[in-house]
């Protein structure tokens, strides 16, 4: 009898649908007890676990050189099709599509690069079919289905085998390819200066050179990313007008540098987009910032960092793009709120204008002394909310450290935005429902004063004293917005006016 043959690695097979009971009960269980096959539901494919007896499941071992009868079927000409099609309505295709059902996400001929609002999803189930969406034109979902014959289940799970086994390859040359850049990248820095804060970029922002930081030739800011291994992955340089570059072919994603310090399990998490940014706060408040680089990198980082950090309190300081079309960087940092169940903090000015959107604007504005102010008062405060006693939903106070409240979407999982207090008065007036009058006089030192609506750029101003539901219900602030009188806190309160909020909405203190 021929010596079975034992699978030592996890071997991947192309299991049509209707074969897998067959196939489940060809493989059997291996020596400790445990299934001989595993299914990757988000692949769709079928592997043979170490340990499983290849030669029962001969006719189902991946050849990617194995001849199907017809209809033929080409997936490089479905690839080719829908390639095609998303270029058609503006899609930048760099790389094979992946036909796995899952979102990924592209740059479009409309926007800028590297930002991604192009996204798109493809499956092979059935006929090979897609759709995609476009955020920076109305988001609108299109759907596309190939012209190609509809593939047998033996095709399909053919296909799906392949997918499987050109995305590992691509992931295994991807990863060569960055650690080949990060070799490279690694002996050029070793080799430059330390930096200091002579460089034109940093003067111009009022920043020290945290160590770690070099300088080129050309006096540019050399800054190192890592991975959260402590790996160091790639470069971002900064020019003296402020020009920000990445290295080709380096690993920036889920990459970041740490200015001001070292991450410890169990203290505070503080996120921010730039080094200016990142830097001005870890001055004011004497702590660690992590500088993710952009804000779509923040949520990636944030994923990876929650696990390597499980019981720090994560902080997002972001960059407040309230003046632009969209807030991204508002957007992203509630995202990635949501993943780490952190809390966002965006500043106040007390002059707001075009180009005040971040802590290092409110450093070069209005001083360090106001950034620290800010940021601890914001911290404080939400640590006491955090442990507040109530069988109620969580009350948000606004006292003298004062709050900021924004974001964009689904309530429920929304996380707190806060900041300090501003001063800006509103430009027009709208009228609100006014609380019952209250019995008892206000505390003062609670309750400083109203809050100030803001509607992307159009304040609306509420007449009474207000205080804040549930917080994770009201930050993304969808309609209907509830406001609760201070003094009666079940009363609730809505307005016609109310109901038409669109997200982003800022909740800020006004002086009395």
């Amino acid at each position: 009898m021929a010596k079975p043959e034992i699978a030592t690695e996890r071997t991947r097979l192309s299991i049509p649908f209707d074969d897998r009971q067959r196939a489940i009960r060809a493989a059997g269980k291996l020596a400790d007890g445990s299934n001989a096959l595993d299914y990757v539901k988000e692949e769709k494919v079928w592997y043979a676990q170490p340990g499983a007896n290849l030669s029962r499941l001969k006719e189902w071992i991946f050849d990617p050189n194995k001849v199907i009868e017809e209809p033929p079927l080409d997936i490089q000409a479905i690839e080719d099709e829908f390639t095609a099609w998303l270029e058609e309505r503006g899609a930048i295709i760099k790389d094979p599509i992946e036909f796995d059902g899952q979102k990924h996400y592209v740059d479009t001929v409309d926007g800028k690069a590297g930002s991604r609002k192009g996204v798109y999803a493809a499956f092979l189930d059935g006929r090979p079919a897609g759709w995609y969406r476009d955020y920076k034109n109305g988001g609108e979902i299109q759907k596309w289905v190939s012209t190609g014959a509809a593939p047998n289940p033996e095709q399909m799970a053919m296909l799906r085998a392949d997918a499987a086994a050109r995305r590992e390859q691509r992931a295994a040359a991807q990863a060569d390819k960055f650690d080949q850049t990060a070799n490279r990248l690694m002996e050029e820095y070793n080799r430059l200066p330390d930096a200091t804060g002579d460089l034109a970029y940093l003067k111009n922002k009022q920043v020290i050179a945290a160590n770690g930081l070099k300088a080129d030739e050309r006096g540019n800011v050399v800054i190192p990313l890592f991975n959260a291994d402590g790996e160091f992955r790639t470069l971002e340089r900064i020019w003296s007008d402020g020009s920000k570059h990445l290295e080709k072919d380096g690993q920036a994603w889920g990459s970041f540098f740490v200015v001001g310090g070292q991450l410890k399990d169990g203290d505070n998490l503080l996120y921010a987009e730039g080094y200016a940014t990142a830097a001005s706060i870890s001055e004011a408040i004497n702590q660690p910032v992590i500088m993710t680089v952009n804000a779509g990198n923040m949520v990636e980082v944030a994923g990876r960092l929650k696990d390597t950090f499980p019981n720090s309190t994560h902080y997002f300081l972001a960059d407040n793009d309230i003046y632009k079309d969209e807030n991204v960087g508002l957007e992203k940092a509630t995202e990635a709120a949501e993943l780490t169940a952190g809390h966002v903090l965006v500043p106040a000015f007390s002059n707001p204008k075009e180009g005040l959107t971040d802590y290092n604007d409110l450093h070069v504005s209005e001083g360090l002394e106001q950034v620290r102010l800010q940021v601890e008062g914001a911290i404080n405060q939400m640590n006491r909310v955090d442990t507040m006693p109530t069988d109620n939903p969580n009350i948000t106070d606004v006292n003298h450290s004062s709050t900021d409240s924004a974001a964009v979407a689904d309530p429920e999982k929304a996380a707190p935005v806060a900041s300090a207090p501003a001063a800006a008065e509103p430009e027009e007036t709208a009228p609100v429902a006014s609380a019952p009058a209250a019995d008892e006089p206000v505390e003062a030192a609670r309750w400083p004063a109203p809050l100030q609506l803001l509607n992307r750029r159009k304040p609306r101003r509420w007449p009474a004293p207000l205080q804040l539901p549930n917080r994770r219900k009201l930050c993304r602030c969808p309609a209907p917005l509830q406001l609760l009188n201070r003094n009666t806190p079940h009363q609730q309160i809505e307005t016609a006016m109310m109901k038409r909020v669109i997200a982003p909405v800022i909740l800020r203190r006004m002086p009395l």
